[in-house]
């Protein structure tokens, strides 16, 4: 008889240690998953916030007699420009998009509806609205608008169009 309960608790013992060991991986499992979960949404949250949007002016608006504006610039130049780094910065993980505003525009609504919809990382000002007279308050709107349509997005300005990779890669 003694051995029939030697093999009972033995038993109750192996059950109990089986029940926890079940328990554990299950909670295991589920944490694993969650953990998988949580890295999935921060990986493309982290993409997301990676997106780049670049304002810049139409270049086929650009008043290119202005003196601020090097000799020899074409708007051809500048749109290759800007088309390239947009391919560079997708390249580096960066997805780019362009915004251009022409010349004289004072409607900013689509940029606005732009910002409401999309979520970016950093907003580049180009330096040909930063630098030119001419556009300082088209400057300061567009500082404001960012500011308040996309508060979380780092504001970023290049030097020239040719580092703003670089300018990217220093806020994002």
């Amino acid at each position: 008889m003694q051995v029939v309960k030697w093999n009972t608790k033995w038993l109750t013992l192996l059950w109990l240690l089986a029940c926890m060991v079940t328990v554990s991986t299950a909670t295991a499992g589920d944490k694993q998953n969650k953990v998988s979960e949580i890295k999935q949404q921060q990986k493309s949250k982290n993409n997301k916030m990676k997106t780049v949007l670049i304002i810049g002016m139409n270049p086929y608006t650009i008043d290119y007699n202005t003196p601020e504006i090097p000799k020899g610039v074409t708007p051809e130049m500048v749109e290759q420009g800007t088309n390239a780094m947009l391919e560079k910065l997708t390249g580096m993980g960066y997805p780019a998009e362009k915004f251009f505003i022409d010349n004289g525009t004072t409607d900013l609504s689509g940029l606005i509806r732009q910002l409401q919809n999309n979520t970016y990382g950093g907003i580049v000002i180009g330096n040909g609205i930063r630098s030119l007279t001419a556009n300082f308050l088209l400057f300061e709107q567009l500082i404001n608008i960012v500011h308040e349509h996309a508060p979380k997005s780092k504001i970023i300005f290049n030097t020239l169009p040719t580092d703003t990779d670089q300018a990217v890669k220093r806020w994002l």
